[in-house]
């Protein structure tokens, strides 16, 4: 199935692919396929908040999920680039946007 997918993107000349794994330390499957990592990173605080709400824990729930995971800072440190995520959607969308506008910064143009 991957290999189809990879073959559809080269074919078709697409210049990035984006994959969006939550757990890409912890699985180590695609890391291979990963020639640039970007993580979303949050403060330990907000990540305790944010996955109590979603998935409805108990603070112990959420801490001992989060224990079970790569701390964060290691994959701030195992990434290239890193998206602070502290607040809203559309603050991260900004964040996003300009992440992107970084990885394509506009071409002078030439005037004769």
């Amino acid at each position: 199935m991957l290999f189809r997918l990879f073959k559809h993107i080269a074919v078709e000349g697409h210049r990035r692919v984006v994959m969006d794994i939550p757990l890409l330390f912890e699985s180590k499957v695609f890391i291979p396929l990963c020639s640039k990592i970007v993580v979303v990173a949050t403060s330990e605080e907000t990540q305790l908040r944010r996955l109590m709400l979603r998935n409805a824990l108990s603070e112990e729930d959420a801490r001992k999920r989060m224990g079970s995971q790569i701390p964060l800072a290691e994959k701030r440190r195992r990434a290239d680039f890193v998206i602070e995520n502290d607040g809203s959607l559309d603050e991260l969308d900004v964040r996003v946007e300009q992440f992107l506008s970084s990885l394509n910064p506009p071409t002078a143009s030439k005037s004769q």
